[in-house]
Parts: structure tokens; sequence; C-alpha cells
């Protein structure tokens, strides 16, 4: 596969992805997500869209971690904007009681 047909997989099932997560079906969401990680973990755009899934369904503490991850993964290709929004998102969640 080519870094063009990579790319283009990634944004297509991040878009499917966010998709399902407005219809509420999380965990196929959460399915799709995992398997683009499963391909590179290494693209903020996944962690940060899994941790908004985890967001809604309650699961803070997979939430903050993956805001955090998402976070260091922007700061390393030089998006300080988003960089600064997940790391904001991800103490929302360090103790959301």
């Amino acid at each position: 596969m080519s870094q063009i047909e990579r790319a283009m997989y990634f944004k297509t099932k991040i878009e499917e992805a966010i998709h399902l997560k407005r219809l509420g079906s999380y965990d196929d969401a959460i399915a799709i997500y995992k398997h683009l990680i499963d391909i590179d973990p290494h693209v903020p755009q996944v962690a940060e869209g899994i941790a908004k899934v985890f967001a809604v369904i309650g699961k803070y503490k997979d939430a903050h971690q993956c805001f955090g991850f998402a976070s260091h993964l922007y700061k390393t290709i030089g998006d300080e904007e988003k960089a600064i929004l997940c790391n904001y998102a991800s103490g929302l969640f360090l103790n959301p009681d």
C-alpha cells in the first residue's frame, strides 16, 4: 500500500468511525479505531477519536490516557494548537468525579 493509499484509507475509516459515534454505535467506532491503531499507533487523529468515544461512554481513565497520547503525537508533528486542546481535554478526565 502506498503512502497516499494508506492516508486515504485512514481518512475514510476515521470518517466512518466519526459517523458511527454520532449514530451511537460506539462499539463499532472503537473497533475501527483499534484496527487503525493496530496498523499504525502513531496517528494523532486516531488517538483523539478513540478518546472522544471513551469520553462519551464514560470510560474516563481511557479517555484521559488517549487524549494525553494524542497531545504527545500532535506535539511531535508540530501541531501545537491540537496538542494544547488534547492536553486540556485529557485534564478534564483526570478526576471526573
